[in-house]
């Protein structure tokens, strides 16, 4: 199927959804149904970690964190068996199309015992079948200690106009900010009336700060707004670095980053195994 054609079918079934599309994708949402685009941005040429996961016509954004595992929402790999992560350069060319093998949704995402906010858990990985040669994105593993205001870059493949259903599987960037912190959740604010941010198409996808001249993730695309107009959530990755340093270990152990002695507190290190990264003991993962 043409991209054209694949995300005018995501667009119907999302037609389909009516109202519901405003909550949260149920526990058992596959791609199909897991569209959320970058409203108000410009296309990317750059931010080759972020591609494009497809699986039955459907599809989500992610970001490779190692050369062998995908950072996305769990909405996007819950219920969904293998698929294809697709790394795009310049012009929309296509760099690798890699087979995913596995696709891990965070065991508490979709378990409503395990919180109020269907949010809070609401992140996953997909592991390749093969690594990427494309170097990975740095996952932000300490507190982000968070301000209302403090600048947000997303990047995704979601729809650019909520309107035309043709406007969507290009990359697109977009800048926005920190509305509000959770423990487990960051809310991304906009402009009324002047909308920038995430929308269907861009789930899964990172929300990137600048800390010390590094590009780091900070969260994952969940939820927002129908018209994607107000405001979208995110799964904090620093409120989910053990889980993640778990599966990395488990699916990619020799993909960690981690370098002791460069400065920075990275995925697999902390105050006992790095204290000259990690200042100030365990990586923190709360505010």
């Amino acid at each position: 199927m043409g991209r054209k054609l694949l995300w005018l079918a995501i667009a119907i079934a999302w037609l389909a959804v009516g109202s519901a599309g405003c909550e949260r994708p149920p526990a058992q949402a596959e791609l199909a149904t897991s569209y959320q685009p970058i409203v108000g941005g410009e296309p990317d040429p750059g931010h080759p970690a972020v591609g494009l996961l497809t699986s039955g016509g459907g599809g989500c954004s992610g970001t490779l964190i190692t050369p062998s595992i995908v950072l996305t929402a769990a909405h996007c790999t819950n219920g969904v068996q293998g698929g294809w992560f697709t790394i795009y350069g310049a012009d929309e060319a296509v760099l690798a199309e890699i087979k995913v093998k596995e696709n891990i949704p965070h065991p508490d995402y979709g378990y409503w015992g395990a919180s109020e906010n269907p949010s809070d858990f609401d992140i996953g990985v997909a592991v390749l079948a093969e690594p990427a040669t494309i170097t990975p994105v740095a996952l932000r593993t300490r507190s982000l200690e968070c301000r209302a205001g403090t600048p947000l870059t997303f990047v995704g493949f979601g729809l650019t106009d909520i309107l035309d259903v043709y406007s969507s599987g290009t990359k697109h960037i977009v800048q926005s900010s920190i509305k509000s912190v959770d423990a487990k959740t960051l809310v991304a604010g906009t402009t009324p009336g002047d909308p920038t941010c995430p929308c269907f198409g861009d789930s899964g996808g990172p929300a990137l700060v600048t800390i010390g001249g590094r590009i780091e993730i900070v969260g994952v695309v969940s939820t927002g707004d129908w018209w994607c107009a107000h405001e979208d959530t995110l799964a904090r990755v620093d409120s989910h670095a053990d889980w993640l340093l778990e599966k990395v270990l488990e699916h990619d152990p020799g993909g960690l980053p981690a370098e002791c002695g460069d400065g920075w507190c990275d995925l697999g290190e902390d105050g006992t195994t790095c204290a000259a990264d990690c200042v100030g003991g365990a990586v923190e993962t709360g505010d």
